[in-house]
């Protein structure tokens, strides 16, 4: 089966508080703790839908603005 995940490296460079060292066979190891960054993920994906929901009425406003300016 195929496995899905994040390389432990790229997330550290981004948000080291979700990786981890750990020992597996007498060699240390990267873990990401997936449960911390679903949180991180969340909180970002929430931020995001906010200034999408923002924008997109900005957007409306500027669409409402520019048809009432070319019936004139």
């Amino acid at each position: 089966p195929t496995q899905v995940g994040f390389v432990a490296q790229d997330v550290q460079k981004v948000l080291p508080e979700v990786v981890s060292t750990q020992i597996i066979d007498g060699e240390e190891r990267l873990m990401v703790d997936y449960s911390r960054l679903s949180v991180v993920l969340f909180t970002a994906l929430k931020h995001q839908n906010t200034l999408l929901y923002s924008l997109s009425n900005r957007i409306d406003k500027l669409e409402k603005k520019y048809a009432t300016q070319d019936e004139q």
